[in-house]
């Protein structure tokens, strides 16, 4: 990301795999691809598929869903995990 563009989901990944390498953490990456499917909302085959896409706008088209009340994006708060930060991850655009 040191060109200046904005951050995909992929360069977010492999940021929170080297910071919690650095860490100590066993399985980086499994730890980050979790922490990128909560973030962008995307699991599986939906998240290979929004690895390139630029993080910020998905995030906020996120937003924008659930704000009208979209079913299925993390709008029933009984469902909802708050995420919990990693030691040693510190990621772009926060």
């Amino acid at each position: 990301m040191t060109d200046g563009s904005p951050p995909t989901w992929r360069m977010l990944q492999a940021e929170a795999v080297d910071g919690l390498r650095a860490g100590g953490v066993e399985s980086p990456e499994t730890e980050a691809r979790r922490m990128v499917e909560e973030a962008s909302g995307c699991t599986g085959t939906e998240l290979v598929m929004a690895l390139d896409e630029v993080a910020v706008e998905r995030a906020a088209a996120r937003l924008a869903a659930q704000a009208d009340g979209a079913p299925g994006i993390g709008n029933d708060a009984g469902n909802h995990r708050q995420p919990q930060p990693s030691a040693g991850v510190a990621l772009a655009g926060r």
